[in-house]
């Protein structure tokens, strides 16, 4: 009976650590979903500034092309 007992004490203690290792996951999942959400938000961004500064300099380009060197 003993045997049983410490198996099922072993069995609780077991159940009481995954438990524990899932409750760790779910938050660094949160917290890289989290990031991953930032960075793309960051990457937008960056994006529509990237697509001014193009805009500008052919805006630029175009403006500079009516004058002439000698």
């Amino acid at each position: 009976m003993t045997e049983v007992q410490d198996l099922n004490v072993q069995v609780a203690t077991s159940v009481t650590q995954q438990e524990q290792v899932a409750t760790e996951m779910d938050k660094n999942l949160a917290a890289v979903t989290h990031a991953a959400d930032a960075h793309s938000d960051t990457a937008e961004h960056l994006e529509l500034a990237s697509t001014q500064v193009h805009k500008l300099t052919t805006d630029v380009a175009q403006q500079l092309s009516v004058f002439r060197l000698f």
